[in-house]
């Protein structure tokens, strides 16, 4: 690491190596199909992309949105809202246009610069570091605008050795992924073999007759410890504690936000935030795995209010009938999905650690502090 070098990105921009630009902000009057569809902020999580395209930027404008149209490689960096959430265009991604809360970053030379190594420093403290201190000076906690990041100063290695640290780092990021893939196989069969049992259920209930939804409580991050508890939001796992709200395993439904109606499942006691609500059981007859998949297939998502910020009705959602089969068919479908749901927790985990390896790994190798041979050897006992 003796050619690490350190450069802003607007040096970067300025000798050719890299292009930023922001997203297309659309007029009313270019929206229409076919063409090409937007992707919002929303839709970009830490790492990867989510993309639902309901909304389209007619073809006929495509020659004025120009370099705002989406590129294989492409960095994206989410600049509003949930500020940080970054994430890489794969190489085979349908076209779409950026909105104007994400930023995007194209290189141009990679002789100098790799992509991935871009994508993997936005990850890092030291790209943290340097936003936190922009948004306290600029008193925008949600924001961060395009001169600001191209002030940025990046830790530049050689190439060779951009693409040693890429390489460690994305081994890891493939023993997550695989780790992904198989909790998805193992849910989708689940869910698949709640569906098979649930076709024969003849008892119809009102779903308030089986669960009340307790609110969460709010927890801002500052007043956060880490520890081994997972915090959920409306979509998922969104941060962790030291201690729990609720102190046995858990279903937890969005309750605003993009992800009103979804459902997730927490293997251990967990803390609900106040944009979802948690479910308690009316009685012990039910078991919670079997509501899980219960609520999952019940499409509380159908039933979300339209409005600026969407939100599920809980007396709504109480309301709706849901088919519960026999006690024994409970039983049976329970006895599978359990140990299945405590494998994929397992995995969870073993992912969890695997990104802190990661996150601990990756600002040592840029910084030069620990040398790429003997991170390859840390990574190889893991993966």
């Amino acid at each position: 690491m003796s050619e690490l070098r350190m450069v802003t990105l607007r040096d970067l921009v300025k000798s050719g190596h890299l292009e930023i630009g922001d997203g297309y902000r659309t007029k009313r009057s270019e929206h229409g199909t076919p063409g090409l569809p937007i992707l919002r902020v929303a839709e970009v999580l830490d790492g990867r992309i989510e993309p639902e395209f309901t909304d389209f930027v007619s073809e006929q404008y495509r020659g004025v949105m120009g370099s705002k149209i989406s590129r294989p490689g492409d960095v994206i960096l989410t600049t509003k809202g949930t500020v940080g959430r970054v994430a890489i265009i794969p190489a085979d991604s349908p076209e779409f246009v950026y909105s104007p809360q994400l930023c995007y970053f194209r290189t141009s030379n990679d002789k100098l610069l790799a992509s991935r190594y871009l994508y993997y420093w936005f990850k890092g403290e030291n790209f943290w570091a340097q936003a936190r201190s922009v948004k306290s000076q600029t008193d925008m906690a949600d924001y961060i605008n395009l001169a600001d990041i191209r002030a940025l100063e990046l830790s530049l290695p050689s190439r060779s050795a951009q693409d040693s640290i890429v390489d460690i780092l994305g081994a890891l990021d493939e023993r997550i992924a695989v780790n992904s893939r198989i909790v998805g196989t193992v849910h989708s069969l689940l869910a698949a073999h709640y569906v098979a049992r649930s076709q024969v259920a003849e008892i119809k209930l009102k779903l308030g007759e089986l669960i009340e939804l307790k609110y969460g409580k709010a927890l801002k991050e500052e007043d956060r410890t880490h520890g081994p508890i997972p915090v959920f939001g409306g979509n998922g796992i969104s941060g962790w504690h030291k201690v729990p709200l609720t102190g046995s395993p858990g279903v937890i439904i969005g309750r605003k936000g993009a992800n009103a109606g979804s459902v997730s499942w927490s293997p251990g006691p967990f803390w609900p935030i106040d944009t979802a609500f948690y479910v308690e059981p009316r009685s012990g007859s039910i078991p919670l795995e079997f509501l899980y998949f219960l609520l999952e297939d019940a499409g509380l998502r159908n039933f979300v209010g339209d409005s600026a910020i969407p939100g599920l009705n809980r007396e709504i959602a109480l309301s709706l009938t849901v088919r519960i089969p026999s006690e024994e068919t409970i039983r049976l479908f329970v006895e599978t999905a359990r140990p299945l749901l405590v494998l994929n927790a397992r995995i969870a985990q073993e992912s969890r650690s695997i990104a802190e390896l990661r996150d601990t790994l990756l600002p040592k190798l840029m910084s030069g502090e620990i040398r790429v041979r003997d991170a390859e050897k840390v990574v190889e006992d893991v993966t």
